[in-house]
């Protein structure tokens, strides 16, 4: 007689995840929901809602597909030293998105694993310290050597991360117009002349502002929207706009304000422009850049 095999039901992978808790509370989110712009939306308002209470994981970091690992890699490094992130059980939390991926680095002979940990480590450096790769790649190196990896060099590490950052240019531009266009080529109700620029160097979307082929790291569109003096008192005032669930908001402030990282916070944080730590000094950079580029436009000083 003879012997038929018994079917076993069809093996499905798991889709890529990416795990988080938001005020205590635990939630799992598909890495591809992250192409979406809304999604990505939502999400960055509620993290920011809970910043302090904020825990990621990124056990299954190295599982995620290449393409849909760039882009939670952006994502999660506008978060960076704001929320915990977590590398797995037994390993310490870290509010560097840096150190908790350094941390995935495994041990032993996993040469696959270990290839798949070095790029996500080296991709990460290029997306958090485009500027100082090198220092990053050091960091790298001393954590193989920690964990008695061997055969690796700082030259070899430092070569492939800025290959790696051409590649992200590419990725962080893709779908972006070049410098030229105006800003009410993107945005409706614009509170600012519709011939205004984006500043040289910069990239504005619905999603925040970045420097051209960096990850966004200014979560919400900045703009200096008005500009006036008081020839009487010799002051000058700036109005900064910025947009926030799809309505724009305005705040007027002396022009010294704007570089003042104390009255920054004071006079705008209140109004709900996102400022904080890193994400200040991007805005006050921005800024500058922006007047600049006006008062060069428009023949002031």
């Amino acid at each position: 007689m003879p012997i038929v095999p018994t079917p076993h039901a069809a093996v499905t992978s798991k889709p890529p995840e990416l795990v988080l808790q938001i005020a205590k509370k635990r939630e799992t989110i598909q890495i591809s929901q992250l192409r979406n712009r809304e999604f990505r939306l939502q999400l960055d308002e509620r993290l920011q809602s809970n910043y302090g209470d904020v825990a990621i994981s990124l056990k299954a970091a190295l599982k995620w597909p290449a393409d849909d690992r760039l882009e939670a890699l952006v994502f999660l490094a506008a978060h960076d030293e704001k929320v915990a992130f977590h590398a797995g059980k037994g390993c310490t939390a870290r509010s560097s998105l840096f150190d908790a991926i350094l941390q995935l680095i495994p041990r032993g002979n996993d040469i696959k694993r270990y290839e798949v940990a070095k790029v996500v480590s080296l991709e990460t450096a290029a997306l958090l310290y485009r500027n100082a790769i090198d220092v990053a790649c050091n960091r790298i190196l001393s954590r193989l050597r920690e964990l008695g990896i061997k055969g690796e060099s700082q030259r070899d590490l430092v070569s492939h991360a800025k290959r790696i950052s051409r590649e992200l240019d590419g990725f962080l531009n893709a779908g972006y117009e070049g410098d030229d266009r105006t800003l009410a080529e993107m945005f409706s109700d614009l509170p600012v002349d519709e011939s205004l620029a984006i500043p040289t160097g910069w990239i504005v979307t619905p999603e925040g502002v970045a420097r051209r082929g960096e990850a966004i790291t200014i979560p919400a569109p900045v703009i200096i929207s008005a500009r006036q003096q008081d020839i009487d008192e010799e002051t000058e005032f700036l109005t900064i706009s910025w947009l926030r669930d799809g309505v724009w908001k305005s705040k007027t402030v002396s022009r010294g304000a704007v570089a003042n990282t104390r009255l920054v916070v004071e006079e705008l944080s209140p109004s709900g422009l996102p400022v904080s730590g890193q994400v200040l000094q991007r805005i006050q950079k921005k800024l500058g850049v922006g007047l600049r580029d006006s008062e060069k436009r428009w023949g002031l000083r």
